[in-house]
């Protein structure tokens, strides 16, 4: 329940902020003022993982649904190479 990973992963849903310093128990404080927005990683309706990205407050950049929409497409992509890197490792035990 800390921070931006924290949420994403008490939720599996994606967070998107303004202002990192509004997610609950934020654990990066320099980065209070940064946009960020949080994305799970599902395999099969299972959460394998998240990935966050931020934007400095002084680029006046702040993440919209199409942001989302291909945060989300890279994160399919990355549930393959996980599944796959996890099946290699179980293939070579």
């Amino acid at each position: 329940g800390m921070g931006l990973a924290g949420q994403v992963l008490a939720t599996g849903e994606t967070v998107i902020l303004e202002r990192y310093g509004d997610v609950e128990n934020p654990t990066q404080i320099n980065l209070a003022e940064n946009a960020v927005v949080g994305v799970p990683i599902h395999w099969h309706g299972e959460l394998i993982g998240f990935f966050g990205i931020g934007s400095a407050p002084g680029d006046g950049r702040r993440f919209r649904p199409d942001d989302v929409a291909m945060l989300a497409l890279f994160a399919r992509r990355a549930a393959i190479a996980i599944t796959n890197a996890r099946r290699y490792e179980v293939e070579q035990r």
